[in-house]
């Protein structure tokens, strides 16, 4: 008996480790610096990056590279449209730079933003870059960016969007 305490007691520890490690609830992942939450495909996971504010989301690998969502937030003091022409602006002068499309996109929870596809050209290959641009609170702006090969994103938009869909601010 006191073997099969010891025992429990050492799975629920490491389980409230792991739980706690992951910030995953559920199958939501919470961001609570960023004040946002969104539901995650049971295979992608949530890794922190050197250098970047708020942990990336990384799904599998696709022709040697690896999927990804990350969220970058900043202060613009003008209107959503003025954040996405001014970003377009400055992302215009990476190697291959190609506007494929803009339009419209709202989440599950009726959070209205802009979704803009570019296709850039890095490290010898043709890159899609999938940017989800969303209004936050007082000045503040989010862009969410997924990142594909070229030569298999059509196999990924449904995906990129689906998981988007499901952001949502929680403060």
């Amino acid at each position: 008996m006191n073997k099969l305490t010891r025992l429990i007691t050492g799975l629920v520890i490491v389980l409230l480790f792991f739980s706690c490690a992951t910030n995953n609830v559920d199958g939501r992942y919470y961001e609570r610096t960023g004040g946002y939450s969104i539901r995650l495909p049971e295979t992608w996971s949530v890794v922190e990056f050197p250098g970047l504010k708020y942990k990336v989301i990384v799904g599998p690998v696709e022709n040697d590279f690896r999927l990804s969502i990350n969220f970058v937030d900043e202060n613009f003091a003008g209107q959503l449209d003025g954040y996405i022409d001014a970003s377009l602006e400055a992302v215009s002068n990476i190697h291959g730079f190609t506007l494929v499309q803009r339009g419209e996109f709202v989440t599950l929870n009726n959070l209205k933003g802009e979704r803009v596809e570019i296709g850039v050209f890095q490290n010898n290959r043709n890159i899609r870059l999938i940017f989800y641009f969303f209004p936050g609170k007082g000045d503040k702006k989010l862009v969410v960016t997924a990142g594909v090969p070229s030569e298999v994103a059509d196999s990924y938009y449904e995906t990129f969007d689906e998981i988007i869909k499901t952001f949502v601010w929680i403060k």
